[in-house]
C-alpha cells in the first residue's frame, strides 16, 4: 500500500539542453525555465529546485536524470512534483525508457507534471474503497504520454539521420565536417557538390606540422624535435572552454609547449597528408578534397614504417608496421653500398669480419656469381673522397640557382610583405571591435548579456594577440638576399662541406646518389669515366695510382680469401 505525504509541496524543475539549435526552436534554457515556473505559480510551491541536464543521447537518458532521483528520493527534501516543459525535454528514449524513469518518481510518490498538460494526475481505481495499492494507480493520460514520448524519439532519430548522415556523405565525398586539427582552419568554398568546407593550412600552425616532419625525416630524435620546436617559439592552439548550458565562453585552454606525446601522434595522422580516416569513413582512407600540409613521400618517410600510405585513385590504404622495402639493408657505417660492384653491377656488400689477430677488417665487396671481389673500407672511402675533392657545380647550374634563388625569395619576400599588411588591417579591425564591446557593456544591465559579452570580448581578445603575433613573425622575415645567396655559392663551391664532413650519414648517401645520371661501378669513380648529373662537374683526370687501386693488394686477397 502506498501511504503518500500530501502535505509536500516543494517541487524539482527539469531542464534540458542538448544544443545551440533550441534557441531557436523554443527549447533553450530560458524558455523551459518559464514554462515550468509558471507551473510552479498556479501549483503555489512552497520550494522549487532546479536541474540543468544536458543531453548527450538517448542512451545515457538515466544515468543523466538518476541526479533528479537521487533527489527527489531523499525524504529531506519533501519533493512532492518534478516539473517539465514537455516530455520531449524530459526524455527522447522512447516510450520505455519514458516509463521507467516516472515509474522511478511514483516508486518515492513523485508526481510528474508538463507545461502543456499532457500528463494527467494518476488515479485509483479503488478509491471508493478508500484503499490504494501500486497495481490499482493508473493514469488516464498514459497512452497520450506513449505516444508523445515515442514521437520525441522518432524526431531525434530523424535529427539523427539528417545531420549524421550529411556528416557522413560529405566526409567520404572528402570534405571537413568536424573542427579544424590543429595546422589547419576550415574554409567554406562553393564545390561542385554545393558550398562545403574544407581545410587550408592555418597562418602559424602548419609551419610547426611541416617542421616536425621534416626534422623526423632528417632523422633527429623525438626529444631533438621537441626541444627544437619549444625552443622556437611552438605553443598549442588556444581554445575556448564554454559553459555547458549557456555556452558562454568561461576559460581557455591550450597556449603550452610540445610534448613528445603529441608530436608522435601528430605525425601519425594521415590527414596531414591530405587524407581523411576516421569513423565516418569506416577507418578507411579517403582522399581529402584539399591539400596535405606535406606530400605522402614525406609523411611515409617520417614515420618509418609504423603508418604507411599507399597511394591509389581506386583504394588507397594504410599499412602499420611495415618494413621498408629496400634491396638491402642501410648500415650508417658503409654509406656508400650503392655503388656498383665492377663485376656484376649490383650493389656492394659490406661487413668487417676478424683477421687471425681478433682485429675487425671493415670492407666493401661483391661474389654474386662470380670471383670474390673486395676493397677496404678506408681506401674504398678515399677513392671517394678524393672523386669528391675534384667535383664542383657547373657554371650554369650555379647561375641558374642564384636566379631561382632570388625570384623565390622576392617573391616570398612580396608575400610576407602583403600578409603582413592584411594582419596589420585585422589587428585594426579587431581592436576597434573590442572597444566597441567594451563600449557597448557599459550600457548593459543584464547579467545574461553582460556575461555574453565578455565571452565575445574574451574571444575577440584571444584572436587579436594570434594576429599580433601572426603580424609580427611576418614582419621579421626580411633577410639579406644577397647574404643568403653568397652563403649558398660558398657550399656550392665547397661540396666536400655537404658530402664529406657531415655527421649524418643517410644524408651523406642521399646527396652523394645526386651526383649521377646512373651510379657508378668503384672502378667508374677511380677512373673518373662515371655518367655526373648536368649539375656537376670534373675539374681533373686521376692519376694512374687511382686506377691501380681498384684492384686488391696482395695482403688485402690473403684476407679476403
Amino acid at each position: 500500500m502506498n501511504n503518500t505525504n500530501n502535505k509536500r509541496k516543494n517541487a524539482v524543475n527539469v531542464y534540458r539542453i542538448s544544443s545551440n539549435k533550441q534557441f531557436l526552436s523554443g527549447n533553450s534554457l530560458e524558455d523551459q525555465k518559464r514554462a515550468c515556473k509558471a507551473v510552479n505559480r498556479r501549483l503555489e510551491h512552497a520550494k522549487v529546485k532546479e536541474f540543468e541536464l544536458v543531453e548527450t543521447g538517448a542512451g545515457e537518458d538515466r544515468v543523466e536524470f538518476q541526479r533528479v532521483i537521487d533527489y527527489c528520493k531523499n525524504p529531506k527534501n519533501k519533493v512532492d512534483t518534478v516539473v517539465i516543459k514537455c516530455i520531449d525535454r524530459f526524455t527522447r528514449g522512447g516510450d520505455v525508457a519514458y516509463g521507467i524513469l516516472k515509474n522511478q518518481l511514483t516508486k518515492y510518490g513523485v508526481n510528474l507534471i508538463d507545461s502543456y498538460g499532457y500528463i494527467q494526475p494518476g488515479q485509483n481505481t479503488l478509491s471508493h474503497l478508500n484503499i490504494e495499492y501500486n497495481w490499482s494507480q493508473y493514469s488516464p493520460s498514459e497512452s497520450a504520454e506513449s505516444m508523445e514520448a515515442n514521437r520525441a524519439k522518432q524526431e531525434r532519430r530523424d535529427i539523427l539521420t539528417r545531420v549524421i548522415g550529411a556528416e557522413i556523405l560529405y566526409t567520404r565525398q572528402g570534405y571537413a565536417v568536424r573542427q579544424a586539427p590543429f595546422g589547419y582552419v576550415n574554409k567554406k568554398v562553393e564545390t561542385q557538390h554545393g558550398k562545403r568546407t574544407i581545410r587550408v593550412a592555418h597562418p602559424i600552425e602548419a609551419k610547426w606540422i611541416r617542421k616536425m616532419f621534416s626534422l623526423r625525416v632528417e632523422g633527429k630524435k623525438d626529444q631533438k624535435i621537441v626541444d627544437t620546436l619549444n625552443k622556437d617559439g611552438f605553443k598549442t592552439r588556444i581554445q575556448n572552454i564554454r559553459d555547458k548550458h549557456t555556452r558562454v565562453v568561461i576559460s581557455h585552454r591550450g597556449g603550452k609547449p610540445l610534448t613528445i606525446k603529441q608530436m608522435q601522434r601528430f605525425v601519425k595522422k594521415p590527414i596531414y597528408a591530405g587524407y581523411i580516416v576516421e569513423k565516418w569513413t569506416n577507418h578507411l582512407p579517403i582522399k581529402a578534397r584539399f591539400s596535405g600540409l606535406v606530400t605522402v613521400d614525406l609523411f611515409n618517410q617520417a614515420n618509418k614504417g609504423k603508418v604507411v600510405i599507399v597511394e591509389d585513385d581506386i583504394e588507397p590504404k594504410i599499412l602499420k608496421n611495415q618494413k621498408p622495402r629496400q634491396r638491402f639493408k642501410y648500415n650508417p657505417d658503409y654509406p656508400f653500398k650503392d655503388i656498383r660492384c665492377p663485376t656484376c653491377g649490383q650493389p656492394l656488400l659490406a661487413s668487417a669480419p676478424r683477421n687471425g689477430s681478433g682485429k675487425r677488417r671493415p670492407y666493401y665487396h661483391c661474389s654474386r656469381g662470380h670471383p670474390h671481389w673486395g676493397v677496404a673500407k678506408a681506401t674504398f672511402e678515399k677513392t671517394i673522397f678524393d672523386f669528391i675533392g675534384d667535383l664542383d657545380f657547373s657554371e650554369d647550374f650555379i647561375k641558374l640557382f642564384k636566379e631561382v634563388c632570388i625570384d623565390v625569395w622576392n617573391k616570398k619576400r612580396t608575400d610576407a610583405l602583403e600578409e603582413s599588411q592584411n594582419q596589420g588591417r585585422r589587428v585594426i579591425e579587431l581592436e576597434a571591435e573590442k572597444q566597441s564591446i567594451i563600449t557597448t557593456m557599459t550600457f548593459l544591465s543584464s547579467q545574461e548579456a553582460l556575461k555574453a559579452f565578455e565571452g565575445k570580448l574574451e574571444e575577440v581578445g584571444i584572436e587579436l594577440e594570434l594576429v599580433r603575433r601572426q603580424r609580427d613573425t611576418e614582419a621579421k622575415k626580411e633577410l639579406d638576399i644577397e647574404e643568403l645567396v653568397n652563403y649558398a655559392g660558398y657550399l656550392m663551391e665547397r661540396i666536400d662541406i655537404l658530402l664529406i664532413d657531415t655527421d649524418n650519414s643517410e644524408q651523406q648517401r642521399c646527396l652523394f646518389e645526386l651526383l649521377f645520371n646512373k651510379m657508378p661501378t668503384y672502378t667508374d669513380l677511380a677512373n673518373r669515366t662515371v655518367e655526373l648529373s648536368q649539375s656537376f662537374k670534373l675539374n681533373q683526370q686521376p692519376a694512374l695510382s687511382k686506377v691501380q687501386m681498384v684492384t686488391p693488394r696482395i695482403i688485402e686477397l690473403r684476407f679476403l680469401g
